[in-house]
């Protein structure tokens, strides 16, 4: 008789030591970074960036002492290996060490393999996502800037300030991370919130035309979960909107000038106010940075905003107002 051999059980492939150690010190630095939601894979982490949920794959490379951010074409999903690499070259500028390949089917950032390097550039992307996205081109035609006068529901602005609110106050995260655009529906109330075109945006070809918000939401954002968390109340949440919250419609080429423009801090326009500017001041103040002419809505007139600062009346309101059970 002979003996029947038992089939051989396959080895599992396990990293070395030294790069399972650097890919899990990655891991945690990138889930640091706002917006941001990671995954750990045998080899690489799934990245999910911002309202565009797009995967990256971060990994490490220890025979270069690289750190390697890659964007891969999936199937039946649209290419978007243009932009990918437009937008690595830019959050990149700065980091000298940084190399942008291309191939038939993915584009791939290349930093030296050091943490803090790699989480810059992650939160720079997130930041930018965050403020800017495929949803922002007019390509689809289901925006259109001749039907700006449309009246909408004011109550929008009380909902979300109340949502903001209970947010702050239930210590609920999620609608202030990933797309907190979307989730408080900035980009469903365009007929509301929209104020305008620039002067080029009135010949130019619809696929060229951008929406453009004229104080960035990531600014925006930032400041009311600071408002919330010391104790501003709806109304004055409500009220901070009114007076930030606004689209205006421009060109391509015009959102690109912004992306160029630097501040005296040397951050981009894209996701920053003009050096000097504050809340309650001119919202089209970066938007005339950089020569765009603005032509707003007859009649349109921003809303006063006059500054808000935690008093400990907001405390006792808060506390007050604060449910004791929950159920």
């Amino acid at each position: 008789m002979t003996e029947t051999s038992s089939p051989k059980k396959q080895k599992k492939y396990r990293l070395p030591k030294r790069q399972k150690e650097v890919l899990d010190q990655l891991l945690v630095s990138i889930r640091s970074a706002p917006n941001v939601t990671a995954r750990l894979n045998r080899k690489t982490i799934t990245c999910l960036l911002s309202s565009t949920q797009d995967k990256l794959y971060a990994g490490v490379e220890m025979r270069k002492n690289k750190f390697s951010l890659t964007y891969r074409v999936e199937q039946d999903k649209a290419d978007n290996s243009q932009l990918v690499h437009d937008l690595f070259r830019e959050v990149s500028q700065g980091l000298s060490c940084a190399k942008i390949t291309t191939g038939k089917f993915y584009t791939q950032i290349l930093l030296d393999a050091d943490i803090a390097k790699m989480n810059l550039l992650i939160r720079r992307l997130a930041d930018k996502l965050e403020d800017e996205d495929l949803g922002n081109s007019l390509t689809n035609g289901t925006q259109n800037f001749l039907q700006l006068g449309t009246q909408c529901d004011q109550s929008y602005f009380d909902d979300v300030a109340q949502i903001i609110h209970f947010s702050s106050r239930e210590n609920l995260k999620w609608p202030f991370e990933g797309s907190f655009r979307k989730t408080l529906g900035f980009d469903s109330v365009d007929r509301l919130i929209t104020i305008g075109h620039s002067q080029l945006a009135l010949s130019e070809k619809a696929n060229e035309l951008w929406r453009e918000h004229v104080v960035p939401v990531v600014m925006i954002k930032r400041k009311v979960y600071e408002m919330a968390k010391n104790h501003a109340p709806p109304r004055v949440i409500s009220e901070f909107l009114k007076a930030h919250l606004a689209i205006l419609i421009i060109t391509r080429k015009e959102a690109d000038l912004m992306d160029r423009q630097l501040t005296e801090s040397n951050e981009s326009l894209r996701t920053s106010m003009p050096e000097g500017w504050d809340w309650g001041q001119d919202p089209l103040a970066r938007i005339k940075a950089v020569g765009i002419k603005p032509h707003l809505i007859g009649g349109y007139q921003p809303h006063p905003w006059q500054g808000w600062k935690p008093t400990a009346v907001n405390s006792l309101w808060y506390w007050l107002n604060k449910p004791i059970l929950n159920f």
